[in-house]
């Protein structure tokens, strides 16, 4: 089983997903995405593997980055919401967990878990 984890060490949340994957011993690729931010391309697969329709729903919609950088206006496309990401991947949304083909926001933590244990059945 392919995973990856979207890292934020900052991050309590982030923390928490780590060390349950890392409990349930599975073998896990960590991307650093602030460090080593993701390009418009990887954003978009990411957005189909969560199943989403617009980046938005992958952003922290309540940083304040996202108000300062005037995100929170109507009628942006959706370039300018991934490139905001690419230039600012503090604003995706963390942690993220992609198993196969398939992704997971990882909010509450413990929703990591139960998928990790519906996957396993």
């Amino acid at each position: 089983m392919n995973v990856t984890l979207y890292h934020y060490s900052a991050c309590s949340k982030s923390r928490a997903v780590a060390e349950l994957l890392d409990a349930a011993q599975l073998s896990v690729d960590v991307r650093l995405y602030v460090e080593n931010p993701l390009t418009q391309a990887e954003l978009s697969v990411l957005m189909n593997q969560l199943g989403i329709l617009h980046p938005k729903e992958m952003m922290r919609t309540k940083d304040a980055l996202f108000a300062e950088l005037g995100l929170d206006q109507e009628g942006l496309s959706q370039a300018e919401y991934l490139d905001a990401m690419t230039k600012h991947p503090i604003l995706m949304e963390r942690p993220i967990v992609v198993i196969g083909d398939t992704a997971k926001i990882g909010r509450p933590p413990e929703s990591i878990q139960a998928w990790i244990s519906a996957l396993a059945s």
